[in-house]
């Protein structure tokens, strides 16, 4: 929800860390086109390294993107770089390996993806967290396109883990359990509105946040 005010927009929105709270922002109502849309972010564990996984729907004249990583969520150092397409209106999509990771005593890296565009205008995506609970398990997503479903991939279960999909307020769409032997859900997409949506995965304790727009 939007509300304009003496200029001011105001709005509720999640920070990215904890997807059952939600802030409050404003701005001034001047808006300034972004180099792309990011459809989704994401990033989990393989082994010792951590594979960062990301769609654009829509680029213009994007230069590139910046990987960066924090400890503490506050202060972020770049990790890589990869170059965008440049201006498309197609869905792409876009990989990185960040290697041999190592976890701080907080148990907890922080991950965000800076969008350039070529003019240096640049746009973060939120924070998305990575906890380094020991256990080889991993959670992505695919197939986040106009029309079509989104599916969750999970990798590495040896047990039952907790799916529950949120809106960016909080609210709770979807919530199940699911065994070892379903690697592959497709999530009850059909019907949301536009807008950012959150899944999170949590297996023994382990927990994993990953977010999509539609």
């Amino acid at each position: 929800l939007m509300v304009l005010n003496n200029g001011k927009v105001f709005f509720g929105a999640n920070d990215g860390i904890t997807p059952a709270e939600t802030d409050l922002y404003v701005v001034d109502g001047t808006f300034t086109p972004l180099p792309s849309t990011l459809l989704n972010f994401s990033v989990m564990r393989t082994g010792t390294d951590v594979l960062l996984d990301w769609q654009t729907q829509t680029e213009s004249n994007t230069s590139h993107f910046i990987i960066e990583r924090s400890n503490d969520a506050v202060q972020f150092s770049k990790v890589g770089q990869v170059t965008a397409a440049g201006t498309s209106a197609d869905v792409r999509n876009y990989q990185f390996m960040d290697y041999k990771i190592v976890f701080p005593a907080s148990g907890v890296l922080y991950y965000r993806l800076a969008t350039y565009d070529k003019d240096g205008t640049k746009s973060y995506s939120k924070v998305v967290p990575l906890y380094g609970k020991s256990g080889n398990w991993n959670a992505r997503l695919a197939g986040n396109t106009p029309g079509n479903p989104v599916s969750l991939q999970l990798d590495g279960l040896q047990k039952k883990a907790t799916v529950v999909l949120t809106d960016i307020t909080g609210k709770v769409l979807f919530s199940r359990s699911y065994d070892a032997r379903q690697w592959q859900i497709n999530l009850p997409v059909n019907g949301l509105a536009k807008g950012m949506y959150f899944v999170t995965v949590n297996y023994d304790g382990d927990v994993k946040t990953l977010q999509f727009i539609r």
